[in-house]
């Protein structure tokens, strides 16, 4: 099956959270690094986004086409969600209006449209609005992954080394880890080991990243 994508209306950032959230939860006053900051937020949310299968969060206005539909297919996956069924302005199934309820289920958290009855033909047509209205609707858990990454980056940053692993004065120790081994530990699970604060973070994306079946 192949979903082509129409953009009608962008989301207007990919930022899971604001600058001032960002810089309030590394503890930083005074705007002398928010060029640095602004970067940095960029950047991880960005990485969060495709670790999540690519997942574009920001709530977007699109056309989404489906073609080359297996037989008796009956369930489909919308590539913005979430997505309310007020948010759906058009549906047409090979011509076909459908109208929720009465001729599909709609899972809104995860985008899943069920058919009551009947399958999905060539080609299958819905226009809709998808995603979180980011920064503002941002998940606590995910603006908490973004914290968690950033925070590791912009003290790296600080360093000037990102080999650095362990600073230590007398009895002692600051330990860091490498965000950029978070995809591995995001392909492994927790099993893939790191840090407590990888599968920390492994464990919350896996709950933003939407397995198909």
């Amino acid at each position: 099956m192949q979903s082509n994508i129409v953009v009608t209306a962008p989301a207007p950032t990919v930022d899971l959270m604001t600058l001032d959230e960002f810089k309030i939860a590394l503890n930083i006053t005074g705007t002398a690094q928010d060029p640095l900051l602004t970067g940095i937020l960029d950047r991880v949310s960005d990485e969060i986004a495709r670790l999540c299968n690519n997942r574009i969060f920001g709530k977007e206005g699109v056309v989404e086409t489906f073609t080359e539909i297996p037989d008796n297919c009956h369930r489909l996956f919308l590539a913005r969600y979430p997505v309310a069924g007020t948010d759906i302005t058009l549906f047409s199934n090979s011509g076909a209006s459908l109208i929720l309820s009465s001729d599909y289920m709609l899972d809104s958290q995860w985008g899943k449209i069920t058919l009551n009855a009947g399958t999905f033909i060539d080609q299958t047509k819905i226009a809709y609005t998808g995603g979180y209205n980011i920064p503002i609707e941002t998940p606590p858990a995910l603006k908490q992954a973004v914290v968690m990454v950033g925070r590791e980056v912009y003290y790296a940053t600080l360093r000037g080394d990102a080999t650095v692993r362990m600073i230590g004065h007398k009895e002692s120790r600051i330990t860091y880890f490498d965000p950029n081994v978070l995809a591995r530990a995001m392909a492994g699970g927790a099993a893939a080991g790191g840090t407590p604060a990888m599968r920390a973070i492994h464990d919350i994306l896996v709950h933003f990243t939407r397995h198909e079946v």
